[in-house]
């Protein structure tokens, strides 16, 4: 028996099927329905079978199995301008062919409101698409295997989603295009190919306490002008980032989870603002915030923490505003910013990372007010290129080498800071830009208080020293030893202290490149050459530091040559991290 007899010949307000029944040509119901079944089918056996529902309805479907096994088919449901209430129905076969011949379970259009309460969908070309203005609500539902987008909400749609599971589409599990808004919460979107959830245009999303985990690029990407609004919301194990936005999206994300992801956890892009509070980024491949060209970032109680590259990063004319943020135990960088980005943190605390707590360079400005920058494995801040810093109330203490480092031309004015027990100097000042100094402390550290570069002239007023190992005050340009430049500069770093020969030999070759056994004897005022040397050599190789080889054997013996270890040179942030796109 088909669909059309089925209903025709029924005589109760509600048609109950007892068995399945066909649908071989396009039907077009205008007067309510009320049809109800236990897992029957509804079989589409034509390639134009389809079910549309032009009338206000209500038409109301439970327990049914809309199926189309046709190979090439159209939309199994089409709602135009009605209401309709599907519970219990499972939506099957809706494979048009061609991406210009899309065909979808449901088609929502014009004013339609159409509920979904428990339904299953699986390998159609779309599950749901909702156009126009019409109003779609999912409760507890089911999407597997759809060929391109789960969802597609695009006109003025809207749709209120909860407990939905979304797996396996082939582009996004949901998509929002034109002025498209979505309010979903407690739902899953995993395991997508593209997107878990893919916002654009000027599209609004609202969402809570949802999971984006292992989609093939972002947990959630938006372009656009769109707005995000994103309440516990986590994204973990995606192929790029967790979250991407772009071009001039706004974005505020609080209580969001983002971590292992393949590249960065939150990514802001173009002239996307965002706003991030009480939230985590840890453990991705990438940083746990990259922010890029003119995006702007403004973060409240934000811990980043064990990522790969950098706790934070930006570039481009980039800007970000921190506040009581934890960024610990990451691995290049705690926090990295280059090019023209601006970056103001206050309250919070910079620490473990295993290269340099905050590094500004290229032409970055920076504010760093009442911070913690402790524990890092190199130097606490360090200012390169032409950098500016103001640096007030800040401790940077514990840190491997220098408490604050300012090379190239950079620019600092730093009052009232504390620089204490670092495993340097406290304060090493290079640069040829204006460096003030004023009402610091600096005391236990384990060379100088304040090493001064040859060409700097920094502008000191009332600073502290106690306690430091070696002089308070140290002018480099007083110590005229290459070994201790190239250790000073970075370029080389030692896993113990060379002493008696060994530092004899080593300052030979830093001051000379390349010396053979008889030039360095008298160079380094010593007959014992040949074992010292095999010696430093074998000590050096098993530290993982070959920088001393043979070049051959001369007319005056064995000639050796000093070649640094790129690896443990200074990395510049810029060169580690590449933008996902």
């Amino acid at each position: 028996m088909t669909l059309d007899e089925t209903l025709r010949y029924s005589m109760e307000e509600e048609t109950k099927l007892s068995v399945p029944v066909s649908l071989d040509e396009p039907l077009t119901l205008n007067n309510p329905v009320n049809l109800t079944g236990q897992g029957e089918t509804v079989l589409y056996d034509t390639e134009r079978a389809t079910l549309r529902l032009t009338g206000p309805g209500p038409y109301l479907f439970r327990g049914l199995h809309f199926q189309h096994h046709y190979q090439k088919a159209v939309t199994l449901v089409q709602v135009e301008d009605g209401l309709a209430v599907f519970e219990d129905c499972t939506f099957s076969g809706a494979c048009g062919g061609d991406e210009n011949g899309l065909a979808s379970a449901i088609l929502v259009k014009g004013s339609s409101r159409v509920y979904f309460e428990s339904c299953n969908f699986h390998h159609n070309d779309r599950h749901v698409v909702a156009r126009d203005h019409c109003e779609v609500t999912l409760r507890s539902c089911n999407m597997q295997e759809s060929r391109t987008d789960g969802i597609l909400l695009s006109g003025s749609s809207e749709a209120s989603i909860s407990e939905l599971e979304v797996r396996h589409s082939g582009w996004s599990g949901v998509c929002l295009e034109d002025s498209a808004s979505l309010r979903l919460t407690d739902s899953q979107l995993s395991e997508n190919g593209c997107q878990g959830l893919d916002i654009g245009a000027t599209a609004c999303y609202q969402g809570s306490r949802n999971l984006f985990s292992e989609n093939g690029q972002h947990g959630l990407t938006a372009s656009g002008s769109c707005n995000v609004v994103s309440d516990g919301d986590q994204f973990l194990n995606n192929g790029l980032c967790g979250l991407d936005l772009g071009e001039e999206v706004s974005a505020s994300v609080r209580w969001g989870h983002s971590a292992q992801n393949k590249s960065h956890g939150v990514q802001g892009r173009s002239g996307s603002r965002i706003d991030l509070a009480d939230s985590i980024s840890c453990e991705n491949s990438g940083s746990g915030v990259a922010l890029f060209e003119k995006a702007s970032l403004n973060a409240e109680d934000l811990q980043c923490e064990q990522n790969e590259l950098t706790g934070i990063q930006g570039g481009g004319q980039s800007r970000a505003t921190l506040s009581r943020t934890n960024v610990s135990n990451n691995k290049v960088c705690g926090l990295a910013f280059y090019e023209q980005c601006r970056l103001n943190i206050e309250r919070s605390r910079v620490t473990e990372s295993k290269g340099h707590g905050i590094q500004l360079s290229g032409e970055c400005q920076s504010l760093i007010r009442d911070c913690e920058v402790t524990e890092n494995s190199r130097n606490g801040l360090v200012l390169t290129e032409k950098a500016c810093a103001l640096l007030e109330g800040t401790a940077l203490a514990h840190n491997g080498r220098d408490g604050l480092t300012v090379q190239g031309q950079a620019r600092l004015t730093a009052t009232g800071n504390r620089l204490h027990e670092n495993g340097r100097d406290g304060l090493d000042a290079s640069s040829t830009g204006i460096t003030i100094l004023l009402n610091n402390s600096l005391e236990r550290n384990a060379r100088y208080g304040l090493s001064i570069g040859e060409e700097a002239a920094p502008v000191t007023a009332d600073n502290s020293f106690k306690d430091n190992r070696g002089e308070d005050t140290h002018h480099q340009a007083d110590q005229g030893s290459p070994l201790l430049a190239l250790l000073d500069s970075g370029e080389l770093e030692l896993p113990f202290q060379p002493e008696g020969v060994e530092k004899s030999m080593l300052e030979a070759l830093a001051r000379h490149g390349r010396l053979s056994e008889l030039a360095l004897g008298k160079v380094a005022k010593t007959r014992r050459v040949g074992g010292a040397m095999e010696n430093l050599i074998a000590r050096l190789n098993r530290a993982g530091m070959p920088i001393i080889q043979h070049e051959g054997q001369g007319p005056e013996g064995v000639v050796y040559a000093l070649k640094l270890d790129t690896s443990r040179t200074r990395i510049h942030p810029s060169e580690e991290t590449i933008e996902a796109q």
